[in-house]
Parts: C-alpha cells; structure tokens; sequence
C-alpha cells in the first residue's frame, strides 16, 4: 500500500457502550474499587472513576489527600440507601426516575453529593409541577439547597395565589421573615387586604406563646386603610391581641382616621395607604341579551385555565346592568329585565360560596344605568326609567347595607359609561332621552359636585368605559350613523380625547374589562361580546393590547353564549 494513507474512524457508540460494560462490572463486583455505605445499613459496590466523571464530590474526595481517598470502605452519612442507590445507577445509566414521592430526597441527596445534573432535572420538575399545596415546601426547599431561581419562582406563584396557599395546613410553618416578606410585597395577590390581615392572625395564633411577640411586626405589612370600614370596626377593632398592644391599636386607629376624615388622607399618606398592585384572576360576564332573551347566567373566564365556564346564575335575569365587585363581592345592580321593566333590585355574589344573595334595593328603578366602585363605596348613576334617562345618583354602603342618594349629574343619560380615576367619578357620553351625546362630567365626592370637562370626539351610546394607567379609554359603541369601531383616550392633565389608532371591528354593547397581570404586568383590555355592525349578538372576545403605539387585536376564547348589554367584572 502507498504512503500517505490516513483513515479515521469514530464509534460513536464507543462511550455509551463503555458505560454500559462498566455496569455490567459493577453488577457482577468485577473492578469495582470502592464500598459505599449508607446510616441505615446498606452497602453499593462501585468504581470510583465512574463516581468522579458525575460528581464534583467524589472529584474532589478520590484527587485530594482526604482520609477517604485512601479507604475502601466510605460512609455517606445523612443521605438515605434508596436515594443513594439512584445516583449511583444514575451514574452508569445516565437515567434517573423523579417524581413527587421522591423528588425531595433526591434532590437533598444530589446538592449533598454534588450531582449537578440529577440536582438540576429536581429543580425542573419542581419548576413544572408547582401548586399550591405544594408551593410552601417547595420554596423552603430552594432555600434550604440555595437554587435562587426556583425560590423566585416559587415566591411569586405564593403571592400570585396568596388566597389560597394561605388558608393550607403548610402555611403556619413559614418563618416570620418569610411572611414579611410575602406580606409586604406590592405585587400581593389579594382580593381584599382582609386576607392579609387574616393569614397574620392565623399564622400568630397557631403558636400564640412565641409568636404574639411578632404581632406589631407583621400587622405592620397590613394595609389598614385600605381595609372597609366594616371590617375595620367588625373585626380588627373588636381584636383583643391588637387593641392591647399600643403600636397594633395606633393601626386601627389609623385607618379608623383615614375612613372618617377624607380630607386628612393627602397629609396622613404612609405606605399602608398605597394599594397594592392589581393582578386579576379571573374576569365575570353576568346577564346581558341574547337575540332578545334577557339572561340570568353568568360566565367566568379564569386566567389559569384559560376558558370559560359558568356559576350559578342570578336570581332575577338582567341585561343593561351594572356590575362590580367590592371587597371580592360581585354586585348585579338595577337592570332591565324580560318584560322590558326597570329593576330597582340588586344582588351579591361571593365566590367563595358560589351563591348569590339579594341586598338593599336601589331608592330608583334604573335600566341602563352605570356602576363604579371609588372609595369603598358602590355608585350607581344616571340610567333609565319608563323610557326617561335619569341623572340621579346614588351610593352604596356594604357596612349599612343601604343606599343614599348624592348629588345628580348635569345632564339625565342612559347606555352611558361610568369609571373612577384619581379620586373622581366621570360620566361619559351616552343617552340623553333625545339623542346620543358627547358630553362628559366628572364627580368630586369631597365637594360632592359634578362638573364639565371636554367632551368626545364622537357622540355614541352603549360604549364601554374603562380606566386603565392613568388614562380613560371609550371603545366602540354607536350613534345614528352605526356601531363604532373607534376608541377615544382621555388625559385627565390635559382634559382632552383623543381618537386612537386600532385594529377593533365595529361593537356596541360589549362588556370591556381591564386585566392586570400582577408579576407580568401584562395591559390588556378584554373586549366581551356586543351586537356587531349588522346589530347581531357575538360570543367573540378580543384583547385590546395597550403595551404598543397600534394598540392590536388578539382573539381569546369565546364565550359560551353570545351576549351584549351584560355587566362585567374582574376579580
């Protein structure tokens, strides 16, 4: 043969195969140079080279001038036979089997024995099957193995499901440090600071003799203020553990102060005054119309599972009605119902119980009238009755379950839009019994006056009204030249609309919710049913995106029947 001739040759089934005769070694005690011991009695035959391709401890033990290193015999202490057992296969095999029943003691016995790899494939499966009964020990677990990550994770799945995790048998087990830290965060998800101040009752009760020490410290991540008044004088002032401690008392009576005297909030503002940031859950579309039948169900979009489904219905059906939830109540207030008649009725709803109940009546039949929540309190204005647009205006307390009449607007509207922003009430555009207007008022409870700012772009009716960032949107709706596709801003500094770009089709009618993303943050306006151009009713649902300057559609799960003129809610 010439010279010169080279060829190379790879087996690439070399290293698998050499892996596998190793095990074979290992199996039958062939070379096997090592014993490992375990505290509870078990012995594993094993080759140290292979011991030392996998774990940096074993690295480090066999390379060093440890005692180890020259002995044949090693005990492993603190690690179990059965979690041991599975390294070592896991070091012949390269496979491993994790699962909710072992995944804790693996994990210890990997970060112990510097199993990088098994370490890493616990942590991904932890990451991947979080919950809530779970969520507690898996975030003392990533502290206790040092994995920042998935402690960051876990930290945020707790808060955004605080509700929930802390009602669980696990939750009394937390440090006090860590329930600082949850308790203070702004990203805290709540439906009302109650469940705030229940998880620190339960957590001090549940061991009164060494915790109550702690009390002043944890009440102190309590947003009193921002509790109801109801709540406030019901429970926490009725609380002995608080009420004899100086610094917890000076709490109640703090936001006592800060419910009494509005005209102190601006000069009493302290971080127990800043809301939390909001982060929804789930979104309720209750009543409406359906190719003119009047609705009593209700349809729940949870953001978790990502669909539709329904909870109990009303008691009486109701399209054209105001919805909103206070301190996590749903209210369906006023309406119009099967046979066309004004309803002065309302109703509750508590998910909690899944039920709804009925509550004080409205002083004044109202169809098509607006609701908002500000201050604590539930307004319901303007609206219709016997075919006259009103311009009353009324409040609600939940605290004396009564409503109380407050002062009208400028002008008598129905199908109108009613939001709160910055501490003020604004009435925007709707019916005045003759046509559709542009007009836009807005309330000063503390004055307890309305008063004229600028008006829309476009008069319309039966539009939906949201406050998202600081800013009023108008979407859609309709006026005698047909549905509108377009949607108007407003700039409270400014006082001034303005007519945005959008991708939105033609819609009247339609339920528009904002959806607050907590850790996420994510902006999005869901936009719920409505007649179309052809004044149809549609189950379709769109998420208006306020991130980006084309504010752009996207289609989301419809729902399951079609509606339009429905109360909505976010929860």
């Amino acid at each position: 043969m010439g010279t010169g001739v080279c060829f190379e040759y790879e087996d690439n089934d070399g290293p698998s195969t050499i892996l596998k005769q190793m095990n074979v070694f290992r199996q039958d005690s062939s070379f096997c140079d090592v014993v490992l011991s375990t505290d509870d009695g078990m012995d594993f035959k094993a080759h140290r080279v292979v011991l030392a391709s996998v774990s940096e401890y074993f690295r480090a033990m066999f390379l060093s001038e440890m005692r180890e290193s020259q002995l044949d015999r090693i005990t492993i202490k603190e690690v179990d036979s059965k979690s041991l057992g599975q390294l070592i296969d896991f070091a012949y095999t390269s496979k491993t089997n994790i699962n909710s029943a072992n995944v804790e003691m693996i994990l210890s016995a990997a970060s112990m024995l510097q199993f990088i790899k098994v370490e890493n494939v616990c942590y991904e499966f932890l990451r991947k099957n979080i919950n809530v009964p779970n969520s507690l020990a898996i975030w003392n677990l990533a502290d206790l193995h040092g994995s920042t990550e998935l402690s960051i994770l876990a930290e945020g799945f707790i808060r955004g499901n605080f509700t929930s995790v802390f009602k669980h048998s696990d939750f009394v087990t937390l440090s006090h440090k860590q329930l600082i830290r949850l308790l203070g965060h702004d990203k805290l998800n709540i439906t009302s600071e109650s469940a705030v101040f229940e998880a620190v009752m339960t957590w001090v009760r549940h061991d009164l003799e060494t915790r109550e020490t702690y009390l002043a410290e944890l009440l102190e991540q309590v947003r009193f203020p921002l509790l109801t008044r109801k709540f406030l004088i019901d429970t926490a002032a009725k609380e002995n553990l608080i009420m004899n401690d100086p610094l917890c008392r000076n709490y109640v009576l703090e936001a006592i102060d800060y419910h009494l005297i509005p005209e102190r909030r601006d000069k009493n503002k302290t971080p127990r005054t800043i809301p939390r940031e909001k982060s929804s859950r789930a979104v309720y579309v209750v009543g409406g119309e359906e190719q003119g039948t009047v609705l009593n169900t209700v349809e729940c979009f949870d953001f978790n599972d990502k669909r539709w489904s329904f909870v109990a219905p009303m008691i009486i059906a109701r399209k054209q009605v105001g919805s909103a939830v206070l301190d996590g109540q749903l209210y369906a207030v006023g309406g119009v119902n099967n046979d066309y008649a004004d309803l002065v009725t309302v109703e509750c709803y508590s998910p909690c119980t899944g039920q709804w109940t009925s509550v004080a009546s409205l002083n004044k039949c109202k169809g098509s009238l607006a609701v908002v929540i500000l201050e604590g309190w539930l307004y319901a204005a303007g609206g219709s009755h016997n075919g006259s647009a009103l311009k009353t205006v009324e409040r609600y307390d939940p605290i004396q379950n009564e409503w109380t009449q407050v002062a009208s607007m400028r002008l008598p509207r129905s199908h109108f839009g009613l939001t709160a922003l910055q501490g003020r009430l604004y009435a925007v555009g709707g019916y005045c019994g003759i046509s559709e207007i542009e007009h836009v008022e807005c309330y000063d409870p503390m004055a307890n006056k309305w008063a004229d700012v600028n008006g829309l772009n476009k008069a319309r009716m039966s539009h939906s009204v949201v406050t998202y960032g600081e800013r009023i949107y108008v979407i859609g709706g309709s006026n005698s030249v047909g549905v509108l596709d377009s949607i108007e801003k407003y700039n409270p500094d400014l006082n001034l609309w303005l007519i945005i770009r959008n991708t939105m089709e033609p819609r009247s009618g339609a339920a528009v919710a904002a959806v607050y993303g907590g850790d996420e943050a994510v902006q999005d306006l869901y936009i719920i049913g409505g007649q179309d151009y052809h004044k149809r009713t549609i189950n379709s649902v769109k998420k208006l995106n306020l991130k980006f300057a084309d504010y752009s559609t996207a289609t989301a799960p419809p729902l399951i029947f079609s509606r339009a003129f429905a109360g909505v809610a976010s929860v």
